[in-house]
């Protein structure tokens, strides 16, 4: 059996998502346990996709063991101390794996061999794993999922006692094999770090209109693409915050953008709707800024019908359609491609790192003070006046400080300099 992530968009302008099968029908218990476990509490659609995508995970494995959850259901035994060890080793493998294997099971079928032993047609990368923060998110919701179905047959068993107390016992179960052997939350390693200034020379010049090394032929397309990439160096936005932005949002005399939150906007005909995170607030831009913003609008933008009807600023490329997520990725995706040469990380959120890192240095050399710091930066980012979160977006920044105070300190212990 093949499953599924369905996405949709009420009229209301709400999203939501759901587990279905190969019909395209809805699976029943995933679905009354989003909507009273998630959609019933105004989680945000980020949270339930990952909910779902843990379930597609579970009923993936249920389906290449032949278990019936329903079935199970009844019997008041839903998985043995084995099965949930398998269960564990699944759900630690990459999503695309697992889609993968189901793609082949369902093109190629299971082949069967003497006794009945079904072979696997799985991707090869047995031994790949996700990360351990990852597979404690989707442990947790599968936890939570299975306790959840537990609960809802224990009230439909009232009567049957011998029933119910193995339900019982089968969620004690559950919740303390998972939770005993979920791995921990781990710091993380690989730390993310802005642009450095090298870097952030080589991508101008990469994507200069009518450039040479431009990737895009479309002039139209290299307008848009780098005001792209000087909207989010220069104001620090979140990629959703961006395409969030529509055009009566720019204020041409005040030079300033203002960020809003809209969500569930019924407007929006973008299935997966990027939505702001964080606090709505007003962000000032250059004049430069101002001017590319303007050339897109008159030379690029209003040229298509569509847009004029949206009113989003980033638009899709002959369709006037707002500016889709994944198609920000591609672009992202071409901009590494061209820049081989380039070490370093580069995606949306790498930007605002990088603003972070620009910021600072600017305040340095203008002698800004730790507290005026922190609220500039606090307010421009869209956090809440005490927030901590200024140590993550600036660690290039403090790297380099760090090691300039370093060189300074062993300079004047070994006497160079002092003269």
């Amino acid at each position: 059996m093949k499953y599924s992530i369905k996405k949709i968009r009420f009229e209301s302008g709400e999203r939501f998502v759901n587990l279905v099968n190969e019909a395209g029908i809805p699976l029943f218990l995933p679905t009354i346990w989003l909507l009273t476990s998630y959609r019933g509490r105004g989680l945000a659609f980020n949270t339930i996709y990952q909910a779902v995508q843990s379930l597609e995970v579970l009923y993936t494995y249920l389906s290449r063991q032949d278990i019936e959850l329903a079935e199970r259901l009844t019997q008041g035994i839903i998985l043995t101390n084995v099965e949930l060890d398998d269960l564990l080793s699944y759900l630690k493998r990459p999503i695309v794996d697992i889609r993968h294997e189901q793609k082949l099971s369902v093109r190629l079928g299971k082949k069967s061999l003497k006794g009945g032993e079904s072979v696997r047609m799985g991707s090869p990368k047995e031994s790949v794993e996700i990360s351990s923060n990852t597979a404690l998110i989707r442990i947790t919701y599968v936890r939570d999922f299975l306790q959840y179905c537990c609960m809802h047959q224990i009230y439909r068993s009232q009567g049957n006692q011998t029933q119910v107390d193995n339900l019982n016992s089968s969620k004690e179960l559950i919740d303390k094999y998972l939770k005993e052997r979920a791995p921990k939350l781990q710091a993380s390693i690989a730390e993310r770090l802005g642009l450095s200034k090298e870097a952030q020379t080589k991508i101008n010049e990469l994507i200069k209109v009518g450039g040479e090394s431009n990737p895009w032929v479309n002039s139209r397309v290299q307008l848009r693409n780098l005001l792209i990439i000087r909207f989010l160096i220069e104001t620090g936005m979140r990629r959703g915050e961006m395409l969030n932005i529509m055009v009566p949002d720019i204020n041409f005399q005040s030079h300033t953008v203002k960020v809003v939150r809209r969500p569930d906007n019924p407007n929006d005909p973008r299935l997966d709707q990027p939505v702001v995170k964080t606090l709505s607030r007003e962000i000032p831009i250059s004049d430069k800024l101002c001017l590319l913003i303007r050339e897109y609008i008159s030379t690029n933008r209003n040229k298509d019908l569509y847009a004029k009807k949206h009113g989003f600023l980033f638009t899709a490329a002959g369709t006037g359609s707002p500016l889709a997520i994944n198609s920000l990725s591609k672009v992202f995706k071409v901009i590494k491609a061209g820049l081989q040469d380039v070490d370093e990380q580069i995606s949306p959120h790498i930007l605002r790192h990088t603003w972070n890192d620009n910021f600072s240095d600017y305040c340095d050399s203008k002698k800004t003070g730790q507290s005026e710091e922190e609220r500039i930066r606090n307010s421009i980012m869209g956090w809440s006046s005490n927030s901590k979160m200024a140590a993550r977006y600036s660690k290039r920044h403090t790297r380099e400080a760090a090691r300039k105070a370093s060189e300074g300190m062993q300079k004047k212990h070994w006497g160079v300099g002092d003269e």
